[in-house]
C-alpha cells in the first residue's frame, strides 16, 4: 500500500514540481472535468463554500511546515495510519 500512496502523491503533483500545493488537492477534489463542474453547480452556494473552506482546513492540518503545500512525507504522514493498520491485519491473516 505504501507505493499507492506514491503513486497518488505523484498523480496528485500535478505540475511535478514535488509539492502538491492547494490547487492541486482542489482540482482532484473538487473535479476538474467538465461534466463535474457541472454536476456541482447543483450544489448550493452555502454547501459549495462550507467544501471549499473544509478542504482548506484539512490542507492545512497536512501542511505541518506551513509551506503552502504538500511534501511527500506530509502526504504520506496522513496515509500512515491506514497503511499500518493493514499490516497488521495482513499480518494476523498469516
Amino acid at each position: 500500500m505504501p507505493e499507492d500512496v506514491t503513486k497518488l502523491y505523484n498523480f496528485m503533483d500535478a505540475n511535478g514540481d514535488g509539492f502538491i500545493s492547494l490547487n492541486e488537492m482542489k482540482l482532484l477534489l473538487e473535479g476538474s472535468q467538465e461534466s463535474v463542474k457541472d454536476r456541482m453547480k447543483s450544489f448550493s452556494p452555502e454547501f459549495d463554500l462550507q467544501m471549499k473552506t473544509n478542504i482548506k482546513k484539512n490542507f492545512d492540518k497536512l501542511d505541518k511546515n506551513n509551506s503552502g503545500s504538500l511534501d511527500p512525507e506530509e502526504f504520506h504522514s496522513f496515509f500512515a495510519p491506514y497503511t499500518n493498520d493493514m499490516a497488521v491485519t495482513l499480518e494476523k491473516a498469516r
